[in-house]
Order: C-alpha cells, then structure tokens, then sequence
C-alpha cells in the first residue's frame, strides 16, 4: 500500500514526465500576451501601451508572472515545463484524493478505484495540450477541484459544523482567486454555490455555510484582483475593460458585447450529441485543436445504463451508504451538472472546462461501479476504457495547441538587431493573427507598444479607441516603428509587403521608411512531429518578426477614401441585416492589395469585398468563401443573403 506522500510525488512525476513527452509548448495564447502581460505588469505600461496584445492585454497579469520570471532568468525550457507540469500534477492528487475520500470512501477497493480515476481523469486530451505549458487552466483547475474536494467533505456529516465552516471558508477562498485569476471560472463558483444553496433547503445544511462561502469568494476574488479591477476603471472606466463594456460604455473600445459563439452548440441535438461528437478525430469540435475524447460518450452510456438500474433499486449508493454520506456524491453530481450547464451557455470552450474534463474519470469510475458492483469485472472495464482512451489519443497526433518544440537551453532564443537592442522605440503591430508583443521581454525597458489590428479587431481613426492611438503616435513620433511578422525562411523584404502595411497605415497617415528595416528572429527550437497520422506541414523552427521605421504620409488617396466610404455604408447594412453573424459592429475596413475585409469577433467571420463580389469565411474552421451576392445588390436593398447560424462543418 502506497503512502500519500510516495503516492503524490508519484502522481506529479507522471505530469512531468507527460509534459517532456509532449514537447515545448509553443501556442497562439503564449505568442500573442502569456509573456506580454507580465512584463506589461513588471514595467508599469497600463498609461505608455495600448492593446499592447490586443484585447488579451488587459486580463490579470499575477497568474503569468512565475513563467515570465524563469523565461527572464534563462532557466532550461524543460526546467521550466517541469516546474509547471509539477503544479499541474496536483490535478491528479485531488481527483484521487476526491475519488478515495468522497466517491468510495466505503468500497473496500477504493484505492484501486482512486488509481482507475486519477488515471481516466487525466485522459483528456486537453490536460496532455497543456500539461507543462503556459496555460492558466490547468493551474487554477488545482484550486477548483480543491474547492470541490473541501465542499463534498464538508457535507459528509460527520465534521463538527466549525471544522465544515473552515473548510466552506477555504473553498470559497480558493474559487474566488480562480476567478480572479481568469473570470471564466466564475462559472464553479456559481455551480457551487448553487450546489450549497439547494443542500440548505434539502439537508438542513446550515445557512451560515452559504454566507461564510459567499463571504469568502467574493473576498478572495478582490484580494487577487480587486487591485487590478480599480487599475482598469481608473484608466478606462471599465474594470473588466475591454470586456463588458456594453455595460461600462468606455470609449476606447466597442460596446457591442463580446459574446464569441465559437463552441456553443446551436440547439439541443448539438448538446446532446456532444459527448459522441467529442470522440471524432476533428478539429474545432470543443476545442481549437484535434482532441478525441471517448471518456464522455462512455460516462453517458454507463451513466444510461445506470438510470436503468437505479429505478429498479430505487436508490443511488451502496448498499452500506447511509443518506448523510450521499451527500457528498450528490454535491459532485450537482457541481457536474450544473457546471455543464454554464459552460455550454457562456463559451462551450473545452479549454475553459478544464476542471469538468477532469471529473469525467472519477465520475466515469463511479457509475462502472455503482453499475457493475464487482471489481474484477469492474477493473476490466475501467482497463479496457483506459487503453482505448490512450489509443485513440495518441493516433490524435501531438496535442499541443499549436504546435511543439524540442527541449531546449530557453524557452525562446531571440536575437534582436542591434538598433533595436540599445533604445526603447514605439512599436505599432501589424497582423490578422499575432500581436507579437512577446517579444516586449527581449526588448529595452520603456519600449512602448500597440496594436492597431489583431484577429479581431481593427480600429478606425474615427472610432472608440482612436484617441488614445492619436496620442500615442503623436507622443514620441521619432520613435515610430512597424512591427509585423515575416516569412522565417526569406530574409529580403519585397515591395509587395511594403505596399500591404502602408495600406494599413495610411488611414493613420503613416508611412514605412523601407530603408530602416531590421529583422528579429526568436528560435524555439525544431519542432516535434505531431504523430503517426498526421499528414501536416514542417512547422518553422523560429518566428521572424520585420520592424521599419515609420514616419508621417500622405494617407489614403482621392480614390481609396471614395471606395472605403462606399463600402462602410455596405458593410454596416450588412451588420444591421444580420447582427447574430456580424458583431460586433462597425470595426474598421481593412485593405490588403485589391481586397477590403472586416473581421467578427462574436462568430469568427471574415467578410470579404473583392471587386464587386462579397463573400464571408469563417476562420480557420469553415465554411469558406460562402457567396453574399453584390456590394450593388447590397446598395439597393435586393440581396438575398439569409440570415442565418452557419452549420458547422461536422
């Protein structure tokens, strides 16, 4: 029989070694702010930046800085993945410990059982993607679930009510800094809440429980971020800025709310069939990346399975369990359930349910359990789901959510120009994916940045936001410099790509200086094959970023201006014609050659002007180039476009 300690050291080693085995993690999130916000934060750039990262650039920078701090101290990338993956190990503790102290705390195979679900817990793919990255999910799951751990053992009964309020205190504590840390969490702390509040009417559970909890929650949520809050309302009148500010109403950003229907399901077959959809091998289903899951298709059909068998029983527990002790897996159920709940109606982000993912393997071994009764059969089962499980994830490819890297002596490697190296500049981002301001890091202090069009968004020198751009661009306009991304493996800069980001500037009355251009290349090491079905391209070892000094220009021309109003008043009918698709709401056209687009944030669509044709693409996931008839068919109200959800390409 394993001792705690040997068993947990055991348990984060497995994180460890899962992290080394999955590759350097190198994705999108950590490209555009993982870096960014730290250092924003370490340098005091909330007055001198602005969008530095984009929207992204105003979450809460504490939970990023222990990455920051061993990137900024040259520590080895596998040090620094393992440091995280330890953290992240903790997952497993807690589902074991919920598994043997909650769910089987009578079986008397229950550490067999608690293995069973640590193990199935942390099949889901979503914890191999992150494991030992930059994520913030995996680290605040660990105070989620030990929130849920302290409330199932609180109603257990057998606690005096001081030590039950104790340990209410402390989950409510530790849900509030989840949410702190990352708001998408406020949807535990509400499943909790709601889970305590029904046992006060059903259990006779105290009321003060529920006011300790809410005491608690909300004190640990301003203890972490109440500071960052007031910082956000004094400067932009918005303490969740640039989110919810159709409530707040801060000029520098839209008010349209920002409610991304990415992964939220379009009806109730789409809710129902998501547990089977999620085993596909295809990308985009709950999650940005191909990540097959066949945990919770197998939890429904047992689950099934045992609904059967219950209304025969007519009772859900052992046969040994008195109703005080059900509680505990009723509260389990209850938070499962209602946290489902929320997550499908807020984001339906299977990255932002991580903790849920997780509890998919105890509460898998639970209903195998309470189904089968026997453990050998029961071990066969759980085995026989485990093995399948692992099959199917590694036949997935690589589960990075972008892509993986070797190991290698620094996270990044830049290697900056020395102009850029010896005096801070003002740089002005370029670019539909990235913001680039990860390399703010690598750069002089007092480097100053902002991003003027991202992946969703591009501001308009008559819109919200546009004073706070004038006023940076006017504040130091020696200082000016582009920065944008390039191709790694082309070091000349042709005309083309001059032409494209002047295009981009000229509404601002700016222009690129092409005879004061450096390149900046930021290695991260060769990357890993995804797997054995991959059929993928190479992915580029480094990412080369292009920074030209910028002066003032002439703007656009007699003829560009003429096109661009012409085309706003097209594409803001099109906006009020269809606001489901197209939010938010008058973004700025952006030119790029002969092609006139503007990029929603709501549904991921791209419309296009290309000649006299418009036409919509949905990013990166389909469907693409769907036909929206003339901009003059637009002009004179005959369009036949319908207004309409797009089905989705799965």
């Amino acid at each position: 029989m394993l001792k705690p300690f040997v068993r947990n050291i055991f348990l984060i080693l497995l994180a460890c070694l899962l992290s080394f085995l999955a590759g350097k993690d190198i994705n999108w999130d950590l490209i555009n702010y993982h870096l960014y916000l730290p250092h924003a934060w370490t340098f005091d750039t909330l007055h001198t930046d602005f969008m530095g990262a984009g929207p992204n650039s105003y979450f809460n920078p504490i939970g990023y800085l222990p990455f920051y701090w061993m990137v900024k101290a040259d520590w080895h990338s596998l040090v620094i993945g393992s440091v995280l993956a330890a953290i992240h190990g903790l997952n497993l503790v807690l589902l074991w410990e919920i598994s043997e102290r909650v769910m089987f705390s009578t079986h008397p195979q229950k550490k067999v059982l608690a293995a069973f679900s640590a193990l199935l817990g942390v099949g889901t793919p979503v914890f191999f993607g992150t494991v030992g990255g930059t994520f913030l999910e995996p680290t605040l799951t660990v105070l989620v679930l030990g929130a849920v751990l302290l409330l199932a053992v609180s109603l257990d009964g057998s606690a005096r009510e001081q030590k039950a309020l104790f340990q209410v205190l402390a989950a409510g504590l530790l849900l509030g800094l989840a949410t702190a840390f990352k708001l998408t969490n406020i949807i535990f702390a509400a499943a909790a809440g709601v889970c305590l509040v029904f046992f006060v009417f059903t259990r006779r559970v105290p009321l003060s429980r529920v006011i300790v909890f809410g005491t608690a929650l909300l004190t640990g949520y301003l203890i972490a971020n109440g500071w960052w809050a007031y910082q956000l309302y004094r400067e932009f009148g918005n303490p969740f800025f640039p989110f919810f500010n159709e409530i707040f109403q801060s000029p520098d950003f839209s008010t349209a709310k920002l409610d991304h229907d990415r992964f939220k399901p379009l009806g109730f077959r789409d809710v129902i069939t998501l547990p089977f959809r999620m085993a596909q091998f295809h990308s985009w289903i709950y999650v940005e990346n191909n990540a097959p899951d066949l945990r919770p298709a197998v939890l429904t059909i047992f689950g099934l399975v045992l609904l059967g068998i219950t209304f025969f029983r007519r009772g859900f527990a052992y046969q040994t369990t008195r109703g005080s002790e059900r509680a505990p897996i009723q509260f389990l159920w209850g938070f499962f359930g209602l946290s489902i709940c929320a997550w499908l109606w807020t984001t339906g982000n299977g990255r932002y349910a991580f903790p849920i993912l997780l509890l998919v393997g105890p509460l898998l071994v639970l209903v195998v359990t309470e189904s089968v009764r026997r453990i050998r059969p029961i071990v066969f089962i759980l085995a026989a789901v485990a093995l399948a499980q692992a099959f199917h994830v590694w036949n997935a490819g690589n589960p990075r959510w972008y892509y993986a890297a070797a190991w290698t002596s620094q996270w990044f490697a830049p290697t900056i120009p020395k102009k850029l190296s010896e005096q801070p500049f003002a740089y002005v981002s370029l670019g539909f994916h990235e913001s680039n301001s990860f390399v703010a890091p690598f750069l002089p202090p007092g480097s100053t940045f902002l991003s003027l069009t991202g992946a969703t968004y591009a501001f308009r020198p008559d819109g919200p936001g546009s004073r706070r751009i004038r006023e940076y661009l006017e504040a130091s306009p020696e200082k000016l410099r582009l920065l944008v991304k390039s191709d790694p493996k082309s070091s000349e800069i042709g005309p083309s790509r001059i032409k494209a980001w002047d295009q981009s500037l000229a509404p601002w009355n700016l222009v690129t200086i092409p005879s004061d251009c450096v390149l900046m290349d930021i290695d991260f090491g060769e990357a890993i094959q995804d797997g054995p079905t991959t059929t993928s391209k190479a992915k580029p070892k480094a990412i080369r970023l292009v920074s030209c000094a910028i002066t003032q220009g002439p703007g656009e021309d007699a003829e560009t201006r003429e096109t661009r109003a012409r085309l706003t008043k097209v594409f803001d009918t099109i906006e009020s014609h269809c606001p489901i698709l197209f939010s938010p709401r008058g973004w700025h056209l952006t030119k790029r050659f002969r092609s006139w687009h503007r990029v929603y944030l709501q549904s991921d669509i791209i419309v296009t002007a290309r000649g006299d044709r418009l036409s919509l693409s949905k990013h990166e996931f389909g469907p693409f180039n769907v036909d929206m008839g003339s901009i003059a068919e637009w002009e004179q109200g005959t369009a036949s476009f319908e207004c309409k959800r797009l089905d989705k390409p799965w």
